[in-house]
């Protein structure tokens, strides 16, 4: 089956996960969670790599996105 990975398995991540768990083999990386894996291992191992981490609001009512940012630019390196 095809490698799909994602970041953060709260509840979108986890719901996700259950959803193509059928269908695919899913790595995940989430220190909160046993198992998980380093981006780099999602970076080299999968198909696609899901990012679904907290976006929390700042005071100004924007989305503060530096996690997604984050995440992303350890995916790439």
């Amino acid at each position: 089956a095809p490698v799909v990975g994602i970041v953060g398995l709260r509840h979108v991540g986890q719901a996700l996960a259950d959803a193509l768990a059928p269908a695919f083999t899913v790595l995940h990386c989430d220190p909160a969670r046993p198992g998980s894996q380093s981006l780099a291992t999602l970076a080299r191992q999968c198909v696609v790599v899901f990012v679904c981490v907290p976006t929390p609001g700042t005071a100004s009512g924007a989305a503060d996105v530096s996690i997604v940012q984050a995440v992303v630019g350890g995916i790439a390196q």
